[in-house]
């Protein structure tokens, strides 16, 4: 999650390097520099995509903790009694 957070601020600082590439053969790449024979896919479209996937997963990883594993939650409290 981190990773695609400071891949996103980078896609503003190198928008020709960052990127999510995609190759003839079909491979994918998640890469800080360019990729010879490979075609970019998202362009500029990285941003908002690589933040969406950061929110997501932090909702996520929230409700997770919240519902199952914090010591308020009902699942802590079903499991102690």
């Amino acid at each position: 999650m981190l990773v695609l957070l400071h891949m996103a601020v980078m896609e503003v600082v190198h928008p020709q390097a960052v990127g999510l590439w995609h190759y003839a053969d079909g491979d994918w790449a998640l890469s800080y520099q360019a990729q010879q024979g490979a075609a970019e896919v998202l362009g500029a479209w990285f941003i908002p995509a690589a933040l969406s996937i950061c929110a997501l997963s932090s909702a996520v990883l929230y409700a997770l903790w919240r519902f199952a594993i914090a010591p308020a939650g009902p699942v802590s409290g079903w499991m102690k009694g």
